[in-house]
This record gives C-alpha cells, structure tokens and sequence, in this order.
C-alpha cells in the first residue's frame, strides 16, 4: 500500500472489500501543471488522496473491469502507474462540491463504467446536475495510494436526470435486520481496564530569547502496518515527535521518546483481509449494522465490502473497547493513544433511520468515552458537532485529513485546528498529497506558513506524506526545526482574526531554527486565487528556502530568499528581519 494510507477505504482499494474502495479527493484541473498551490515551478498542485475519512464525500477508489491503456503525459505526477487516457459514462452524483474554484471543479460519477465510481475534474462541470448521464474522456491518473482519477479533456452530457423514487412522506419504521448466517455472539464484558489519567499538555508560554524544543509536534508513518518508512527509531528520534499506526516497534520508538498511537475504527467496518478488525463481528451480529429507513444497509460511499455501524446502539461500544484494548496487549502497553478513524458525521444519505448527523457524532462521543484510554480522533475539520468530542476527558485529540491541500477547506481546516488549541488538546494536521518532497517545496512552504498561523507548540503537530528521496527517508522535512515564540498576537478564535489586506499574517518576536535564533519572524499565507500584496513591504528582507528532501535525505532549510512584494494565488511566505 501507500506511504500513508491510513484509512480502511484505502486498504480496500489495495486488498479488495467487495467492491470498490479508496478515497481520493484532490484539487485538479485539465491540466495540473497550470495549478500554482504556490510560487515557483515546483509548486504546482498534485492530486491529494485523503486516506482517512477526514472530509466528507470523498470519491470510493475504482475497481476497472478492464485496466485503461497506458498513455503519454506531458505533465511529471507522483504516480505508481503512468497516466492513461480513459473514457468513464455513467450518473453524475455530485457537482463540484469543494467549491467553483479553477482546480476545485468536477463531478463525481457514480455509478459508472468501467469505474465504480470517480471524480472527473473539468472546467466545464458547472454545466451539469445531478442525476445527468455523462461521458468522460481524460488523463487517467493512479498515485501511490492507489487512488485513481480522470482529468477532463471531454465532459459531456448523454441523457439529463434519472428519474427518481419520490421520497416517503412518513418515516416507516425499519423491519428488523435479516438474521445472521451464524449465531450472535454475546455481547462481550470487557475485562476491567486500568483507569488512565489522561493529560492534554500545558499550554506554556516561552521567555523572551529561550530557545524552545529543536522541532514542532511531528507525525509520521514509522513500522506501520500499512507502510510508511521502516528508519530506525535512533534516526528519527531528533525529529519526529509522534508514531502512526505501528505494528510491533512500540516499545523502541518509546525509549527513544517517540510516542506511539495504534489504528482502531468502530464506525465503518471492512471485509477485506486484515483491514477490519470488527467486520466479522459485525456480520455475526447484524443489528448493529447501519441501516436506512427501507431497512437497506448503509454502506460507504456506495463500496457493498464496507459498512457503516449504527453507534447510536450502546451494546456496540464493548466490542470496540475490546478492539481497543487488542491494540494495547498486541503493540505495547507503552501506547500513549489509540486512534479512532472515520469520526465525523456520515452523509445524511448514509444515516441511520431517524437520525441525525448531530446525534450520530453524539453518540460516536459516548463510544469514544466508553474506554478510559487516551484517544486521537479524526474528523476534527467537519464541524462543530465533531470539535465538542474535544471535550470528552480522555480524548486527547484531533485531526485534520487532507489539511491544507486544497483551498476550498483552507478557512475550515484553519479554524478546527484553532478550535483545538482554544481546548487544549492536540491538534494534527495531516496534508495527505504524497507527492514528491524535493519536488513540492512550494507546497511544503505554503503548509508551514498555514501552520505557523494557528501554531501553539504544546498541542499543534504537523503530519505530512510528502514522499521522502529514498527508501531510507522520513517524511519529516527541515522546515519543522523552525519554532517561533513570543508571538504578538495572541492566538485568535478564528483565522479571520489575523486577515490582513487578502493575506493572512501572523508575527513572533522569535523564530528559532534547531535551537538558533533568526529573530522576528512572520508567516504570511494567501489562500485565494489572485495575487495580493506581501502585508511587510521593507519590515522584513529575507525568507525561508526549502532544499531537497526530507531530514533523512540531506534536505536543507536557509533564510537568505528575498522578501516579496507580492503573493502569488495559493503561496506561503515566511519573513524575517
């Protein structure tokens, strides 16, 4: 599988669940290379696969029936298999529902041939509705997370919309569930767990000129089950903060004072081998499957080998403490916390009958609570309803899936991380593109000055998949030695807070780079398509340069760019004196 695929979709596009499975929703256009994510040739938008469910709607990888054939491309992409051009006919089921942007626009078509379902990015999608019979003919693209999609050269309308069922004017109450193919097992009784005292870290102020930790919070992939990068633990200890999904190596990253979460999902479950670790006792016990107001099961995003459960069911939660405390006595007890995939809210078409999308998050809440483990959750970006679960004592923290790889979520992403620094508890920022790190310095830049804008050091953390140089690197890259204190504007309640003439700007009195001094220094973002001016003309001269790779693999960071007078569409600077 990938670098970094984390959610149980993108293991189904690997191993096969049944039906088609993945995610991956990205910015594109007809033509990539005219994406600028920020300055400088090398910045140019790459297709972004959100592994965890971190955003809602994202596209099921498809499953051809045939493989396309290969074809040229004039345009580099991170991909596994070379881009091919393809034609997909079938129901449009969404319209650019990231935005009206340039690279936002596209449509999913589900169902569709020879693909299940995929996204078809085109300038011309405006120009279609849902339940549309369409025709696309573009570049198809894999990357390598398995995630596929098509960049228009056609789209093209075959039949207008589908005639539909009219919805029930009465909610009918559900006929029970078909019994199951074998006996219910039991409602397990967890074995009692040892109550854990559960911390957020202070928030601490740090004096005037004191050099702070060597980095910011970091993640990565380390001995993963899924992949990610198999470095020692000595070799990543100087830079990397925190461990995703290891398999084994918890007790070595410990002593070397990385911590350590393991994956769990109580609310979508997989069929395919080793990507569920409930699937077979939801089958064994049917009434906690969720399912819609005709008694149909809710599958994800229309993949029949995964299925959501209905967690408004209580008698559901043993069964995931039980996976919960699997992780525990299988990886280590050193664990410092367990990670809850698929948080946020279904959509509402994908609903258990008769509730909410508000009263499911509730109730995931209420299972999160059910362990007395420390828990990281994702879904932190997709609303309110998802940010109260900081709340709950031993939640310790959230993500952010996809965070900052596409504008239309930049203020969202922004504002749910800000969200979890007002609570004091962790906020990870997972930028999933897993393109190229020597080749995405601009998108590197763009994420830093996006983090800096909402950083607290106690509680934000960085977890990006940027591909490393070689197989002997770590996707952590020299940027993250850059940790500004003393800022001087306190940390706002919404990025808005800090907008300044179309750019977004936030000042330190001090920015040090691996325990260094630079002195002031100022992050400065413009999330929007049109250049604006640089806020600092003449305060500050120089800027950040990214080099290379990633730690492992000789990458550098130096402060001698010059300062610009303006920002291009999608860039990010950071300034110093």
């Amino acid at each position: 599988m990938g670098l970094a695929c984390l959610m149980l979709i993108c293991l189904c596009a690997s191993t096969g669940c049944g039906g088609s499975g993945g995610s991956g929703v990205f910015p594109g256009t007809q033509s990539p290379a005219n994406n600028q994510l920020a300055a400088g040739p090398n910045a140019s938008v790459q297709p972004n696969p959100d592994q965890h469910h971190g955003r809602p709607w994202n596209s099921p990888t498809p499953s051809p029936s045939v493989a396309p054939s290969t074809g040229p491309t004039s345009t580099p992409i991170a991909t596994s298999t070379p881009p091919s051009v393809i034609s997909e006919s079938g129901t449009v089921r969404t319209v650019n529902p990231y935005g009206t942007l340039p690279f936002d626009l596209m449509v999913q078509i589900s169902p569709g041939v020879p693909y299940g379902a995929i996204n078809c990015y085109a300038a011309n999608s405006g120009n279609f509705r849902v339940g549309d019979l369409v025709n696309c003919v573009g570049q198809y693209t894999k990357n390598v997370f398995n995630n596929q999609w098509i960049i228009a050269s056609s789209l093209t309308l075959q039949a207008g919309p589908q005639p539909t069922a009219s919805p029930p004017i009465t909610t009918p109450t559900p006929a029970p569930p078909p019994p199951p193919t074998s006996a219910p097992t039991a409602t397990p009784t967890p074995s009692p767990v040892p109550t854990t005292t559960v911390t957020s870290p202070p928030a601490t102020a740090t004096p005037a000129g004191v050099a702070p930790a060597n980095h910011v919070l970091t993640m990565a992939l380390v001995h993963a089950w899924n992949g990610g990068q198999n470095v020692s633990a000595s070799q990543a200890a100087p830079y990397l903060s925190w461990a995703s999904n290891v398999s084994n190596y918890v007790s070595t990253l410990s002593a070397s004072g990385i911590k350590a979460y393991a994956y769990t999902d109580g609310t979508t479950e997989a069929s395919c081998s080793g990507c569920s670790y409930l699937w077979n006792t939801l089958q064994a016990n049917p009434q906690y499957i969720s399912r819609n107001c005709s008694n149909a099961t809710n599958n994800v995003y229309g993949d029949t080998g995964q299925e959501w459960v209905d967690v408004t069911k209580t008698g559901w939660y043993p069964y995931w403490v039980g996976e919960v405390e699997h992780a525990y006595s299988t990886e280590g007890s050193t664990l410092a916390a367990v990670f809850s995939d698929n948080n946020g809210a279904p959509p509402t078409s994908a609903l258990p009958c008769g509730v909410t999308q508000s009263q499911y998050v509730a109730a995931v809440g209420k299972m999160l609570a059910s362990t007395s483990r420390p828990v990281i959750f994702n879904g932190l970006a997709f609303g309110a309803d998802e940010q109260a679960l900081l709340d709950i004592p031993n939640v310790i923290g959230g993500m952010t899936e996809g965070c900052y790889s596409g504008s239309w979520t930049w203020t969202t992403d922004e504002n749910a991380q800000l969200a979890a620094v007002a609570k004091n508890k962790l906020s990870i920022c997972y930028d999933t593109r897993g393109t190229s790190g020597a080749s995405s310095t601009g998108s590197r830049l763009f994420d830093y000055a996006s983090f800096l804008l909402v950083f607290n050091l106690p509680t934000t953390m960085l977890f990006e998949s940027f591909a490393p140089a070689t197989s002997g690197g770590l996707s952590v890259y020299p940027e993250t030695g850059l940790v500004p204190t003393n800022p001087l504007v306190a940390t706002p309640g919404t990025i808005a807070a800090l907008s300044t003439g179309g750019a977004y700007a936030r000042e330190y009195a001090h920015c040090f780079y691996r325990g260094t001094d630079e002195g002031a220094c100022a992050a400065v973002v413009n999330p929007s398509g049109t250049s604006v001016a640089f806020p600092y003309v003449g305060k500050y001269s120089r800027t950040l340069v990214l080099s290379g790779s990633d730690v492992l693999d000789g990458g550098s960071a130096s402060f001698n760019g010059s300062a610009p007078g303006t920002l291009a569409p999608y860039s990010g600077v950071i300034a110093f004196k």
